[in-house]
């Protein structure tokens, strides 16, 4: 019975390397709706965001921004902010919005570091600078306010809009 299963799996491999093949060679569309007789799972990776600090450290420390930011992110929740920090830092640096975004957030309130408006100002423009809508909000607060920057309410408009 065992041996059949493997031989019936073989062929619906075999005739789906053909289809692929075939599709790729004249351009065709095809669907790829089939599934083994014995409705064999394949086990997917964890998403980062679904990862615990332990294994998102290994990815982080080979500089994955995305891992980074969630490693950064899962300290911040556990009131970690001095290693919140360092990750956020990390991949700010290197352009990741969200971490600039949130580096923004620890420099303003003074966690992780002394509270520092002008650093929040800082990485909240460059976050906004990408589009980030919270950073840009942010960043108008700022301006309208005169914190870490002298008070411009024009400029503060045209983030706000």
């Amino acid at each position: 019975m065992l041996t059949l299963l493997h031989k019936h799996r073989s062929r619906k491999l075999l005739l789906l390397t053909v289809v692929l093949v075939t599709s790729a060679l004249t351009g065709c569309e095809f669907s790829t709706n089939f599934s083994f007789s014995d409705k064999q799972q394949v086990p997917q990776a964890p998403k980062l965001q679904d990862m615990s600090i332990e294994q998102l450290l290994p990815f982080a420390k080979k500089g994955n921004l995305e891992a980074q930011y969630q490693l950064a992110s899962n300290y911040e929740a556990r009131f970690f902010f001095n290693n919140a920090f360092k990750w956020y830092e990390k991949a700010a640096e290197k352009g990741h919005a969200d971490s600039q975004l949130s580096l923004g957030y620890l420099y303003y309130f003074g966690r992780g570091a002394d509270v520092d408006q002008k650093m929040a100002f800082r990485w909240f423009t460059k976050a906004a600078q990408k589009n980030d809508t919270y950073a840009q909000s942010w960043l108008g607060v700022l301006l309208r306010d005169g914190e870490g920057t002298p008070i411009n309410l024009k400029q503060a408009f045209q983030w706000f809009a």
